[in-house]
């Protein structure tokens, strides 16, 4: 199984940079990933921010086709306990899924179509966080499941 990331528009913050590097190297020893950048649309003041989503969106759908479930990060989807959410990767696991999709939209979100589209719309948190910030905490959440369905320490 692969673990592949969906982000519209690099990490510009390098102190983000640097954890989503710290827990990529520690996921390798659990699970393959893969970050893939889908290219921002240009937001200036005269842009017209639902058209953005949409092309945004759309991009994201390409990248998936049917390659494998989406799990779409939105501050509306459905919260889980690091154990809950250890769980829900266990089970997209055995059911023998070659890729597992979680993507992060950019700063204007993401359509309604996609996350009717995605099989599963999580948040992270009642609390809001920039784009580049929820991209560090899922991935340090991924660790954390990884650890939990091991029985390892890391989770107290």
């Amino acid at each position: 199984m692969k673990i592949i990331l969906l982000f519209v528009g690099k990490t510009k913050e390098k102190f983000i940079l640097n954890g989503i590097d710290y827990y990529l190297g520690k996921l390798k020893y659990y699970v393959k990933t893969e970050t893939r950048i889908i290219k921002p649309e240009p937001i200036k003041e005269s842009s017209n921010s639902a058209l953005i989503i949409s092309q945004e969106s759309e991009k994201i759908f390409k990248t998936v086709k049917n390659d494998g479930p989406l799990i779409l990060l939105d501050r509306e989807g459905k919260q889980f306990s690091s154990e809950e959410f250890s769980k829900l990767v266990h089970k997209y696991q055995k059911e023998g899924n070659r890729n597992i999709f979680f993507a992060i939209g950019g700063p204007l979100g993401v359509s309604e179509q996609l996350k009717k589209q995605a099989h599963l719309v999580i948040s992270l948190s009642r609390l809001t966080f920039t784009h580049e910030m929820a991209r560090l905490i899922l991935l340090e959440q991924l660790y954390r499941a990884f650890t939990i369905l091991r029985g390892e320490k890391y989770h107290k």
